[in-house]
């Protein structure tokens, strides 16, 4: 029992972006499961264990287990288990820019939740796999995914897929040139996002960051990078390898686009903010932008 309370907690610590601390509740509770025959717990903490191993950056490891969770999964008859290491496995391969192990993956997952009948599940696979669209480029499938997705996840009233589909939404429509429509759908998951006090806001704040540049705001996306870089650096969270282009990118847009005096300066006043101060700023300023 305790090693199975070691898997919620390691799992919930996922969610928190508590990486470290996840990865050693996980260990432990491998440790206690280690000879027991509880293969299906010891499956499902790989997973998530690849999971928390990614979030901290260690994507070696995160595909190491992942891809151990999904081989030890398929010599079990349990559709549900195996769908979920599958899609652990989609978010690690994504990260290291493998989109299309990421899409056949999560092909898969899809087809087994849709079996299922499982519609929170249906609506997380959807948003991988419109991630994994949109990362390679395929505007049109990531749109589409995305769309269902969010239909799907305030269906089933989960506020983080919520977010996580609208998120999405918001990078296909600035994709498009949809500035309006980008700026709707980033301010709702931000808003979403902080009503369930999310650690994983600052995806939507570098999303707004990015945003505000291309259309000429560049103090504005300035603070806005500035939070982001102070919240990832109190979390331990390092910035997946498919964002770093835009982020670099967008980094450079706004320093190009000020004095430096004045960048260094709209830089600090955002680190100095708290995540609730940020997402305020964000809102009211993209509120008063568009």
């Amino acid at each position: 029992m305790r090693a199975r309370a070691l898997a919620g907690a390691g799992r919930l610590a996922f969610f928190q972006a508590d990486f470290q601390n996840g990865r050693s509740l996980l260990e432990q509770g491998l440790a206690l499961l280690d000879g027991t025959g509880d293969r299906r717990t010891a499956i499902s903490m790989l997973g998530t264990l690849g999971q928390l191993a990614m979030g901290a950056g260690d994507y070696v490891r995160a595909r190491e287990v992942c891809e151990l969770a999904v081989a030890e999964a398929r010599q079990l008859d349990d559709a549900r288990l195996l769908a979920s290491q599958l899609q652990d496995l989609e978010m690690v391969a994504g990260a290291l820019l493998d989109f299309a192990r990421a899409k056949a993956v999560n092909e898969e997952a899809l087809g087994l939740w849709r079996r299922l009948g499982d519609q929170r599940a249906i609506g997380r696979a959807l948003m991988g796999l419109g991630m994994a669209h949109f990362f390679s480029g395929d505007i049109a499938n990531a749109g589409r995914c995305y769309a269902e997705g969010l239909a799907v996840s305030r269906a089933v009233e989960d506020s983080w897929l919520t977010c996580a589909n609208l998120l999405g939404l918001g990078h296909v429509a600035k994709a498009r040139g949809q500035m309006r429509e980008a700026h709707r759908a980033y301010a709702e998951s931000l808003t979403l996002d902080r009503m369930s006090d999310s650690k994983w806001t600052v995806h939507v704040l570098e999303a707004m960051a990015s945003l505000a540049v291309a259309e000429g705001h560049a103090a504005r996306a300035a603070e806005l990078f500035g939070v982001s870089e102070a919240i990832r650096e109190s979390l331990g969270f390092p910035l997946f390898p498919f964002l770093q282009v835009e982020h670099d990118t967008g980094v450079a847009q706004t320093r190009a686009s000020m004095d430096e005096d004045a960048f260094v300066a709209a830089w600090a006043r955002g680190r100095s903010l708290s995540i609730d101060q940020a997402a305020a700023l964000a809102v009211s300023r993209q509120e008063a932008d568009a």
